[in-house]
């Protein structure tokens, strides 16, 4: 999104939100990754995910076994 303002004194005085491009979601609320950066000169870098079942990249996240390694520094 990107919104086109005004300053005068005091004041700030936004127009209308525009949106710049769609980009689907990569998941529904948090993400396990970062959908963008900001590089240091204030220009954007996107991730865009290459669609995949849900069941699939459900099973990637939270997968239904965990192991547990002790003493892994032995």
């Amino acid at each position: 999104m990107s919104v086109k303002f005004k300053a005068s004194g005091l004041d700030f005085i936004p127009e209308k939100p525009l949106m710049l491009f769609a980009q689907p979601v990569l998941g529904a609320g948090t993400t396990v990754r970062a959908t963008y950066d900001v590089a240091p000169d204030g220009r954007c870098l996107l991730n865009q995910a290459i669609p995949e079942p849900t069941d699939d990249r459900n099973r990637a996240i939270f997968p239904h076994i965990l192991r547990l390694v002790l003493n892994w520094n032995a």
